[in-house]
């Protein structure tokens, strides 16, 4: 079919052909980016009058963060003494509390805190629950469940480890 038709037809019809597929590509693509130039132009200009609603606008986000990851103005032992205070209001038995871990990280001081406690199944799920929904202080990154034998009373035993962080900023 091809074989009858000249190079010159051939080579018109191929530039007719580009032409059509420049315009389609236009119409699907392209013309959606030229219309958002001017838009663009237009926000960055009203982004520059509004310099203090986006300071306080960036300023409930950094405190809405904080709420959500903790960050408070005690130290580190002060928070310590208020998660055993918290947990021994519970009717659980503290087994271990270890020292406070500190680590500088992305311009933040991340302090966590490891608490070991003891106590039947429904204790110990009603305690993380009771943390996860009341205790504001310290965030509760981990909560892991786990038995141990107790040989002197020949037996298992159910613990709980909880695992609280706090981030501070550094100056």
């Amino acid at each position: 079919m091809f074989d009858k038709i000249s190079f010159k037809k051939k080579f018109y019809f191929s530039i007719i052909a580009f032409i059509l597929v420049l315009m389609a590509l236009y119409k699907k693509n392209f013309r959606h980016i030229f219309e958002m130039i001017p838009l663009t132009r237009t926000e960055l200009t009203l982004t520059d009058t509004n310099h203090e609603y986006l300071i306080e606008s960036l300023k409930d986000d950094i405190n809405n963060l904080e709420r959500v990851i903790g960050s408070t103005t005690l130290k580190p032992e002060q928070i310590q003494q208020h998660i055993l205070e918290f947990i021994a209001k519970r009717n659980v038995q503290v087994i271990e509390m270890n020292p406070i871990h500190s680590v500088e990280k992305n311009g933040f001081n991340v302090y966590t805190c490891e608490v070991n406690v003891t106590g039947n199944y429904e204790q110990l799920i009603k305690l993380v629950y009771k943390v996860e929904t009341e205790f504001k202080i310290s965030k509760l990154i981990n909560s892991t469940f786990y038995v141990k034998m107790n040989y002197s009373t020949q037996q298992k035993e159910l613990y709980l480890k909880l695992l609280f962080q706090n981030y501070e900023k550094l100056p």
